[in-house]
């Protein structure tokens, strides 16, 4: 069935949820109407166009039971992934992450260049940075540059458990990756060498120089490998009720949104 709006009701009847890939302008109306009809919902990042754009679905009252998942970021790539999950309660002295995109570059969506970057690249960097810190407290600092139709960040934040967040990131390159290093509030070292391996050093004052690699088995670069079928696999199986989904909510999309509206300030 092909409809021209997204809120003809022929195409929300008889359905039990939606997977939403589309523009910006769309998923945020897709958002809505799941919602007002309780029906579960994976959308593509970015949620909206803006943090705004979201609050009044918020506001509006969620049901308990109801799904609503964001998809294509980090937190199922397999380095990222591990990177997350032995950060995720850990006290953090300082963060540091490097995101490297690869296109698109210039206007995107009918938007700006610095705005098509933001909902394209940071919505993947600033979630990365919010699973593996806590939300942003703080927009400290944020420096734009750009280079033909490339654009660059360097932005820092304070998160909920890390002082001292730096982001660099970028559209500039010809490949995609991502790195990062943590310092623990004990002095252990963790870092995310590429997307696909964690090195873990220094937690003790003993083994400054040796420790352990986490290495992901297949080094390939199919849409397996990067997790999309994985966070597929678990946003239907927390529909079902017998698993859980480790991607973003609404209340998280729009805390990300909303950093980046800030940044763009």
């Amino acid at each position: 069935m092909v409809v021209e709006d997204a809120t003809d009701p022929s195409f929300w009847d008889n359905i039990d949820c939606v997977v939403c890939c589309s523009w910006p302008k769309v998923h945020q109306t897709v958002l809505q109407q799941a919602v007002k009809l309780k029906k579960h919902c994976f959308c593509e990042k970015p949620a909206a166009l803006d943090a705004t754009a979201l609050n009044e679905i918020i506001g509006d009252g969620m049901p308990h039971d109801l799904v609503i998942r964001f998809g294509h970021v980090f937190r199922y790539a397999g380095g990222s992934a591990r990177f997350i999950e032995l950060l995720k309660e850990e006290k953090l002295m300082c963060l540091e992450v490097t995101y490297i995109g690869s296109g698109p570059r210039g206007k995107r969506w009918n938007l700006g260049s610095k705005k098509a970057f933001s909902l394209t690249h940071l919505t993947h960097a600033i979630d990365f940075v919010t699973a593996v810190a806590g939300n942003v407290a703080k927009v400290k600092n944020a420096f734009w540059s750009r280079e033909g139709e490339s654009e660059s960040l360097t932005v820092v934040f304070k998160n909920e458990r890390c002082p001292m967040t730096c982001l660099f990131a970028t559209n500039a390159a010809n490949a995609f990756t991502c790195k990062a290093t943590a310092v623990l509030e004990g002095g252990g070292l963790v870092t995310l060498d590429s997307l696909r391996s964690v090195t873990v050093t220094g937690h003790a004052t003993t083994t400054k120089r040796s420790g352990s690699v986490w290495q992901e088995r297949d080094l390939g670069t199919t849409i397996i490998n990067d997790g999309y079928v994985d966070e597929m696999r678990d946003f239907f199986s927390e529909i079902r009720g017998v698993g859980h989904c480790r991607l973003p909510d609404l209340v998280q999309a729009r805390h990300v949104l909303s950093v980046i509206d800030e940044t763009l300030q």
